[in-house]
């Protein structure tokens, strides 16, 4: 079969649409597939302002994959949603949607990352409890009462601080030896007494059913927390690790 596209794209986050804006400007035949209700991929998520993007001034994630869809629209090109792959066979170009094949010269993967799980005993025990990715998302749940954040990159430190606005006491659990955010995000953590950082710490499991009421944690160093205690009462918890790539690499 003929390659009906000089170029597909799977996935519409801002990779694939940015390179789809790339591909059109050229005046490559471009399809785009994503198999979520609307392109943006996990800008959807993001409610606070892009500061690191050059030349845009933006409020939201979603402003920005707005702009980058009509950027995309502008030049002639367009996003399938609803369109998952099947499957991708890529020395012949092929993309297999549900009842569809579409052919190619080249593919480009622009799946995005899907959040790490904890692995732990408790977090899916009962559908709905242990797992809260989303302190935006969920927070106003959180009021009132203490909570466990696990991570120690940006978006751990992002989510503990929105957090703490909230919740009375916010226990941050890393178990690195020091937090890999950005500079700020980590003077913003220090600054904030309602915060206890825990170092080189990993918590083991998420106590309590069929609410959650606690989490259990062990030192990955034979030494004494560095502020507060190893085990704290919560009433919920939210994981805030790194993400892992769609593609299954690291």
């Amino acid at each position: 079969m003929s390659a009906q596209y000089d170029l597909l794209i799977v996935g519409a986050g801002p990779g694939g649409l940015a390179a789809a804006i790339a591909a059109r400007a050229l005046h490559l035949r471009v399809a785009v597939l994503d198999a979520g209700p609307r392109p943006g991929g996990q800008l959807l998520a993001n409610d606070t302002p892009i500061l690191d993007c050059p030349g845009l001034d933006v409020a939201t994630g979603p402003e920005l994959a707005d702009r980058l869809r009509r950027h995309l629209e502008r030049l002639g090109g367009h996003v399938r949603v609803h369109a998952p792959a099947q499957r991708i066979l890529v020395d012949s170009g092929t993309v297999e949607l549900a009842g569809e094949r579409l052919v190619s010269t080249a593919i480009v993967l622009a799946t995005g990352a899907a959040r790490r799980r904890l692995a732990v005993p408790g977090e899916a025990d009962v559908p709905g409890r242990g797992l809260s990715p989303a302190a935006r998302r969920f927070g106003p749940a959180f009021a009132g009462r203490p909570v466990v954040v696990v991570g120690g990159g940006d978006v751990a430190l992002e989510e503990a601080a929105l957090l703490s606005r909230l919740c009375p006491r916010v226990t941050l659990v890393h178990r690195g030896a020091r937090l890999r955010a950005r500079p700020d995000f980590r003077a913003a953590i220090a600054a904030e007494p309602r915060i206890d950082l825990h170092l080189e710490t990993r918590l083991t499991a998420i106590l309590g059913a069929p609410d959650v009421r606690g989490g259990a944690a062990r030192r990955t160093r034979r030494r004494a927390p560095r502020r507060g205690r190893g085990r704290r009462r919560v009433r919920r918890h939210g994981a805030a690790q790194r993400a892992r790539p769609r593609t299954g690499r690291r």
